[in-house]
């Protein structure tokens, strides 16, 4: 009995070859992962972005990806999972490739026109929430950004009439964007704090502010992924004046910040006093309290102004 032999032709072995996709599942993204940022990233930040991604490719908590280790990534979440490594590897935020970050519990859109919240305003946030009771009054943010302090306010002061302002309509129309998410409602104002129409603003009883505050000489210590990607615009004072965000907050406070509000404002850890000093100069403000952020380094100050 013969048997004849069948031979697959060459161009379709090659076609098959070509096609085939070796099955990858979570466990292995998440070493894959790692194995390509560690050239880059610490340990830490190596878990938090992979925790990130894959939460990103599945929609789930983070809580939910062990139970996940053996399910493989269909074709789609791959091609996903390496267009945001490729990003990651350019030193690309996260927060700018996903679109999206957490702040104060409350999920944000964010983009390049914006700066991505960090923990320190968190704790600028959370501060103001344990002092001010939730009470009728009208609260300014000034140069809110993505809105992260004046949404949270908002949230947490159901009572108060909160306005934000910021020089960049871009940042505003993300800003307004967030507010609409949460279904907030917010006055917004597009000016210059530096050149301010006094006239667009109202009467408030608190004023709070994330200003720029890092010295350009300081820019040798930021790391690549901030200095490359977030706007300089919100982060960058000069040398020769790096408190004049603070002279504009002090400004603005004589004529809108009603008698007895309070000031709080995020700060540079190096000039603390000095901006005490700035607003004690004005003879405009008492009770100042100078706060330390979670890593002991002076970052919030308040101001109560005299009555």
């Amino acid at each position: 009995m013969y048997f004849s032999s069948f031979v697959i032709p060459s161009a379709i072995v090659l076609s098959l070859k070509k096609n085939y996709r070796m099955p990858l599942s979570v466990r292995d993204c998440l070493s894959f992962l790692a194995q390509q940022l560690k050239p880059l990233y610490d340990e830490q930040e190596i878990h938090a972005l992979q925790r990130m991604v894959i939460c990103h490719l599945l929609q789930c908590q983070p809580h939910h990806i062990p139970l996940n280790y053996n399910k493989i990534l269909t074709e789609e979440e791959e091609k996903k999972m390496n267009c945001i490594l490729n990003q990651l590897l350019s030193f690309t935020p996260i927060q700018y490739i996903l679109g999206e970050t957490t702040f104060y519990g409350l999920p944000l859109t964010v983009s390049p026109e914006v700066l991505i919240p960090r923990p320190e305003t968190e704790e600028l946030v959370h501060f103001i929430v344990q002092e001010q009771n939730n009470r009728p009054m009208t609260l300014l943010d000034v140069g809110t950004g993505s809105g992260c302090i004046a949404i949270a306010l908002a949230k947490h002061f159901d009572r108060a009439v909160v306005y934000a302002s910021d020089i960049s309509e871009g940042a505003l129309r993300v800003a307004a964007g967030n507010a609409h998410r949460h279904h907030l409602s917010i006055r917004w104002i597009h000016d210059n704090i530096l050149l301010p129409n006094l006239s667009v603003y109202p009467e408030v009883d608190l004023i709070v502010s994330n200003p720029p505050y890092v010295r350009e000489f300081e820019k040798q210590f930021i790391r690549r992924n901030v200095l490359d990607h977030e706007p300089p615009l919100a982060l960058f004072v000069a040398d020769e004046n790096p408190l004049v965000f603070y002279h504009a907050l002090s400004r603005l406070c004589m004529t809108k910040l009603r008698r007895g509000g309070y000031l709080y404002v995020e700060i540079n850890e190096t000039m603390a006093h000095e901006i005490e000093k700035l607003l004690l100069n004005t003879n405009n403000f008492c009770n100042i309290v100078i706060r330390n952020d979670l890593n002991g380094k002076p970052r919030i100050l308040r101001a109560v102004k005299n009555t």
